[in-house]
């Protein structure tokens, strides 16, 4: 490139035997996991990752999320208790309803969750009984959050619509939610899909 470089010649000495031949740390030094290993360490000492430890919002864990209110509930039956934390228990044993009366349109029904800690929603899902046995089931709803228990709650997300099936339904909460509470909103049931209004 005719660049020229003068190097001093107490700065020149021979390379020791030891390092001319390739080793086994050598090699070492030259492969991917070697190097990623190393980047790590210099771009992410362990202060930045204490730093970061601290930004990350976690998901909520199930095991401390609680129903702390909601709209209205209906008397229980033989089969059902019809409480609210029935919508935190797994399978179709239990379900919350509202006290509407039969064959009424669910209007803004609610129910309010704590979960535990500041945290990161970015899924919800749903189990609901299909038609005929669900004409109370929920058919559209939307989400609200707060940081505090005593609000105030904004709405933090567009409406969801339920299909009628006895799937387990989840539906994406984009952008996500972060909050500590958050209530979900039931607009519409089933039985209001049905009279077409």
């Amino acid at each position: 490139t005719g660049t020229q470089i003068i190097v001093k010649a107490e700065n020149l000495r021979p390379i020791p035997p030891a390092l001319r031949a390739p080793t086994k740390w050598t090699k070492c030094i030259r492969t991917p996991a070697f190097a990623e290993a190393a980047l790590g360490r210099i771009l992410l000492p362990d202060i930045a990752r204490e730093v970061l430890g601290y930004l990350r919002i976690p998901r909520p864990d199930m095991a401390r999320v609680s129903v702390v209110a909601c709209s209205s509930q209906a008397s229980g039956s033989s089969r059902y208790t019809f409480d609210p934390k029935c919508t935190l228990e797994p399978g179709t044993d239990s379900c919350w309803i509202s006290a509407g009366f039969p064959g009424s349109a669910a209007t803004r029904e609610r129910i309010t969750y704590a979960l535990g800690a500041h945290c990161r929603v970015d899924f919800v899902r749903i189990l609901i009984p299909v038609l005929p046995h669900g004409p109370l089931s929920v058919r559209e709803f939307h989400l609200e959050a707060a940081v505090h228990a005593a609000g105030p709650f904004t709405p933090v997300s567009g409406p969801f619509y339920t299909l009628d099936t006895e799937e387990l339904q989840e539906f994406l909460v984009s952008p996500c939610i972060e909050a500590a509470w958050v209530r979900l909103v039931c607009t519409s049931n089933a039985a209001r899909g049905l009279q077409g209004s």
